[in-house]
């Protein structure tokens, strides 16, 4: 991961967890022929995306998937933990092997219902923890708060306007705007305000600070 963040910043780990998520996603598989999608819906550079796979030993090849070591692992656990599970609900009850259930039909409607509705309550406490910088862009104060360290306040507001704009134009949401700020956003502040010395920065962030 340091090595990943030497070469593409705090772009290149957003990507990479994006990656990781779009794992999870297809049973810790990345089909190797939808690097081109992914740099689209990114929006970042295919060779990138291709890096980022394959440059840090963060993920391996096999039988034309990108995969991850400790992905499969979890994985792997979770399905012990499944299997552990049906089997100890099978010898409590005795049944036969051809009559054995799956834990996975188990939960009766109500048992459905209340996890569905702590599921729901989680996810709306973690809404309530965003502040809405901007009208469609909301961050946690402790995501605003490693932008602002990492990258200065003229920054961040030219980023959550750049997410808002872009956000309204296209129509898009995200499951996460710090992941998108992250993954693409970053990326085009550096591109527009690089300057070739610390000095001539430090005067434009000036400038936009007292505007």
């Amino acid at each position: 991961m340091v090595n990943l963040q030497m070469k593409h910043g705090m772009t290149g780990v957003g990507i990479y967890w994006c990656l990781v998520e779009i794992a999870y996603e297809n049973n810790g598989m990345i089909p190797s022929g939808d690097c081109e999608r992914i740099a689209f819906e990114l929006r970042t550079e295919y060779e990138r995306i291709k890096s980022v796979l394959e440059d840090f030993e963060l993920f391996y090849q096999s039988n034309g998937f990108y995969r991850s070591e400790s992905i499969d692992r979890r994985l792997q656990e979770r399905e012990e933990k499944s299997a552990s599970a049906r089997k100890s609900i099978n010898a409590r009850w005795g049944k036969p092997k051809d009559q054995q259930v799956d834990t996975n039909v188990l939960r009766t409607n109500d048992k459905r219902n209340t996890i569905k509705e702590k599921e729901s309550k989680v996810k709306e406490k973690k809404e309530d923890n965003k502040i809405g910088f901007k009208h469609n862009v909301k961050l946690t104060q402790k995501e605003y708060d490693t932008f602002l360290k990492d990258h200065g306040e003229p920054a961040i507001k030219w980023m959550i306007e750049k997410l808002s704009a872009y956000k309204e134009a296209k129509g898009k949401t995200y499951k996460s705007d710090a992941g998108a700020i992250r993954s693409w956003v970053i990326e085009e502040w550096e591109k527009k305000h690089k300057y070739p010395d610390r000095d001539a920065e430090a005067e434009y962030l000036k400038k936009i600070t007292v505007q």
